[in-house]
C-alpha cells in the first residue's frame, strides 16, 4: 500500500474522531481500521446518556491504545473513555437554613410496631374483670380500716363505761370514756384508769392524789393535804367522813413507782386508803381519761 493511500485512510479515521468530539490537535494519527471492521458509530448527540458512574473506565484515548495490542488499536474508537459519558447527577435533599432537619424515625418492614387492640375483648370479660378490680379495692379498704381501728383502739386508745358511783359527781355509771397511756406520765389530778391487776380484780377508774416520793395527810375536817399544802378540790361530792380515813398512818409517802389513788365521791369508794388496795404501781394504769363520748349532751373533756 502506497503512503497516498495510507494518508486518505488516516484522514478518514481522523474525521471520525473529530466528529466525536475525541482528537486533539497533538493526537497521533491511528494506524488505519480495515473495510470489514469500520463501522459508523453514533453521534453523541443521539446517545442515550448512561445511568451509571463510569468508575473504572480510561481518562482518555491515549490511555486506551497504550492498553491494547497492536491489532487492536484499530478499535479504539470503539471504547468509551469516562470523559465522554455525563457524571450520574446525585439529587441531595433540601437544606434547611437557620435549623438542622432532623431524621425521621419510622418502624421498619421487617419489625412494625406492635399495637394491642382491645376491640376484640369480649364485653362480659371486661365487665368480670372490673368487678374483680371493684371487689378487690374493697377488700383492700375493709382490711386497711380494720389495722387502723385495731391501732387506734386496740394500741393508741381505748374506750371503756364507768360502772358504779364513785367518781359522781364528775362521772355516772354507764358513762362511755376514752383513755389513752400514749406516752403518759401520771401526774396529781389526773383521771385513771386502773387494771384488775391493780389489787380488786376489776377495772377500777380513781382520780391520782399523789405521785412517787410525795408525802400525803388527811385532817381531821377531812381536808387532804400534799406535801403540806392542802388541796383545792372542787369536784369532791363531799369531804372525808371520820370513818373513811382508812388503815394508813398519816401522813404517809407514796413509794417511787407508784400513785396514791381515790374516787370523787369519798365517803363510797374504795381507794388507796385501804389496804386492799393501797399504793399502785404505776404499771396497772392503763390509760388517762381524755373525753368523754357518752351521755351525748355530755360529750366533751373531763376534768
Amino acid at each position: 500500500m502506497d503512503n497516498s493511500k495510507k494518508q486518505d485512510n488516516s484522514w478518514q479515521v481522523d474525521d471520525i474522531l473529530k466528529e466525536l468530539g475525541m482528537l486533539d490537535d497533538d493526537l497521533y494519527h491511528l494506524p488505519p481500521t480495515p473495510e470489514s471492521e469500520k463501522e459508523t458509530p453514533p453521534r453523541i448527540s443521539e446517545r442515550q446518556e448512561p445511568d451509571v458512574v463510569t468508575a473504572g473506565l480510561p481518562e482518555t484515548r491515549e490511555e486506551a491504545a497504550s492498553s491494547l495490542g497492536d491489532d487492536d488499536k484499530t478499535k479504539v474508537w470503539s471504547i468509551p473513555s469516562a470523559s465522554a459519558y455525563h457524571p450520574t447527577t446525585v439529587s441531595k435533599a433540601p437544606e434547611v437554613k437557620g435549623k438542622e432537619q432532623e431524621p425521621s424515625i419510622a418502624p421498619t418492614p421487617d419489625f412494625p410496631l406492635q399495637q394491642t387492640d382491645n376491640s376484640d375483648k369480649p364485653e362480659d370479660e371486661e365487665e368480670e374483670l372490673t368487678l374483680k378490680q371493684e371487689i378487690f379495692e374493697w377488700i383492700k379498704a375493709i382490711v386497711i380500716s380494720f389495722a387502723v381501728v385495731f391501732l387506734v383502739f386496740g394500741v393508741l386508745i381505748k374506750v371503756v363505761t364507768v360502772d358504779g358511783v364513785s367518781m359522781e359527781p364528775t362521772l355516772h355509771n354507764n358513762d362511755r370514756l376514752v383513755i389513752s397511756k400514749l406516752f403518759y406520765t401520771p401526774e396529781q389530778g389526773d383521771i385513771v384508769v386502773l387494771s384488775k391487776e391493780s389489787g380488786l380484780d376489776k377495772a377500777l377508774i380513781k382520780r391520782v392524789i399523789a405521785t412517787g416520793g410525795q408525802t400525803l395527810d388527811i385532817g381531821e375536817d377531812g381536808t387532804v393535804y400534799v406535801n403540806g399544802l392542802p388541796l383545792d378540790e372542787p369536784y369532791i361530792k363531799e369531804k372525808i367522813a371520820a370513818n373513811m380515813y382508812g388503815q394508813h398512818d398519816y401522813p404517809v409517802v407514796v413509794p417511787s413507782g407508784k400513785v396514791f389513788v381515790m374516787g370523787d365521791n369519798r365517803n363510797d369508794s374504795t381507794d388507796s386508803r385501804f389496804a386492799v388496795l393501797s399504793f399502785v404501781d404505776e404499771k396497772y394504769i392503763m390509760g388517762r381519761v381524755l373525753l368523754r363520748l357518752y351521755p351525748l349532751n355530755k360529750i366533751g373533756t373531763v376534768n
